[in-house]
């Protein structure tokens, strides 16, 4: 080979593997870019996930409070309740004996003392769970 034969061949290897460099350095950066892109694509599908997640928590917890809300108020009405009814049971016994003191109705005493038991026995209901919060 001849000397210009010689320095050609080193400048066309040249080129060819400045060619190859330039591709593979290309090829390189947009295989980044699109790794890049699916793991973003990941990335916000997962986000997308867990604040759907986050906001189906918020919900239920919302919902949790608002019923120990309820509960609890419940249970201070249960004790209010209680102590009405038995007012009521006392009122209805204190207006059986009356009437059954004048002998004005039997029906109406009757009614007096039913509805005064009926009082009683809804006040009763109440008194176990008045206790089961206090334990």
């Amino acid at each position: 080979m001849t000397t210009q034969q010689v320095i050609a061949l080193i400048v066309i290897s040249a080129f060819v593997i400045g060619l190859f460099a330039y591709a593979y350095w290309f090829g390189r950066n947009e295989g980044r870019i699109q790794g890049q892109v699916a793991s973003d694509r990941e990335h916000k599908e997962t986000i997308r996930q867990l604040k759907e997640s986050l906001e189906l928590l918020r919900n239920d917890h919302r919902h949790l409070a608002d019923h120990a809300k309820r509960l609890e108020d419940a249970n201070s009405l249960q004790e209010h309740h209680y102590h009405v009814l038995a007012e009521i049971g006392e009122a209805l016994r204190i207006a059986a004996d009356t009437w059954a003191a004048f002998k004005t109705g039997k029906k109406l005493e009757r009614d007096g003392r039913r509805l005064r038991l009926e009082a009683l026995n809804l006040a009763n209901l109440l008194k176990p769970t008045e206790k089961e919060a206090a334990a």
